[in-house]
């Protein structure tokens, strides 16, 4: 298991400025729920998109969630896989724009 946190803890210091930088301008992107007045996610959903694309990931999938109450006329899900050697098990992560 040590070996397995030192590999991480390796890949992750190799990515975090990148990391970081890419997570700033992310945020400086509104995305307000259209319940609360705003214009939803689109934005913010396509810079992901762009970060995301820099990676090679084995595979990011945008869904669109139909919603009348934005001009876009979806709110936009992000779906992105990064395949293991052990399929048997999977790590989840999810977030909210």
């Amino acid at each position: 298991m040590n070996e397995v946190l030192e590999k991480i803890r390796i890949a992750s210091n190799q990515y975090l400025n990148d990391v970081l930088k890419s997570f700033i301008e992310i945020l400086e992107i509104p995305a307000v729920n259209p319940s609360g007045g705003g214009t939803g996610e689109a934005k913010r959903a396509e810079k992901i998109l762009d970060v995301l694309a820099k990676y090679d990931l084995d595979k990011v999938e945008k869904i669109d969630v139909p919603d009348s109450r934005i001009e876009e006329g979806v709110r936009p899900n992000i779906l992105a896989l990064i395949n293991g050697e052990d399929r048997s098990r999977t790590l989840w992560l999810v977030a909210h724009t």
